[in-house]
């Protein structure tokens, strides 16, 4: 990982945990799970919460590649177009450039911290989708 962008997630929680007190073996919310449900524990408040850094990044990165561009106000160029893929007659090698351009523009934009290293997608028929 290129230490130009800053630090890794792994360092990332071990700064999380000096300075939340985790050293101790509390360990306290950092943001909240999506999708949203009803907090199921004392720790939680009115949400289920993230206790983990990577699981909060995950969560982050998951909401961008989803988010379609145009849908937040406030942010026009925030997310990805990767829906028009399905409008269009495209081949495999074709779609992957897309949606790879899509989510690299999108990551480093919105998560510069992140550094994408491979990219693979695979065609799911409707049969598997069923199953």
């Amino acid at each position: 990982m290129s230490r130009t962008t800053g630090v890794t997630a792994r360092e990332q929680q071990e700064i999380l945990n000096v300075s939340t007190g985790d050293i101790v073996g509390e360990k306290y919310p950092i943001g909240i799970k999506t999708p949203l449900a009803k907090g199921s524990n004392n720790k939680d408040t009115l949400f289920e919460m993230h206790y983990e850094i990577v699981d909060q990044i995950k969560d982050n990165l998951k909401n961008l590649i989803l988010t379609r561009k145009g849908e937040r106000l406030g942010f026009a160029d925030f997310g990805t177009n990767i829906h028009l893929v399905y409008s269009q007659d495209l081949s495999q090698d074709q779609i992957s450039d897309f949606v790879m351009s899509e989510i690299t523009s999108a990551v480093s934009k919105y998560m510069p911290a992140i550094d994408l290293e491979n990219f693979y997608s695979k065609e799911i028929r409707d049969e598997e989708i069923k199953n």
